[in-house]
């Protein structure tokens, strides 16, 4: 069953508005990706969550202070990277799934 634009639109819409965690979860049960970018995606989720949540506690005080500002800077350019590597990445799945080109993602229901 082929899902039309706007099914797939709401679909789009209710994962987005969920923690990143969850989304991963969702990507991991329903449309499973290659293994290597499955573990990508993963490690950018740790990365993002530590810019997320843990950033702002970790260095103030060092910042704060004028301290460690290029290695924060560093770890902000990296997580950009990996974001615009892994958008690029995925934005080529599907179109590849799109276009017909690609594998099907493997639909699990319980």
């Amino acid at each position: 069953m082929n899902a039309s634009f706007e099914d797939a639109e709401a679909m789009l819409e209710k994962h987005l508005s969920q923690a990143m965690g969850h989304l991963v979860n969702a990507i991991e049960k329903t449309a499973p990706l290659p293994n290597d970018l499955m573990e990508k995606v993963k490690a950018f989720k740790d990365k993002r969550n530590w810019l997320v949540h843990d950033f702002d506690q970790e260095a103030t005080r060092y910042l704060s202070r004028g301290e460690r500002i290029p290695e924060y800077i560093a770890a902000m350019d990296s997580v950009s990277a990996d974001a615009l590597e892994l958008i690029q990445r995925l934005d080529g799945v599907g179109n590849e799934l799109v276009q017909g080109t690609g594998t099907q993602p493997r639909v699990r229901r319980p």
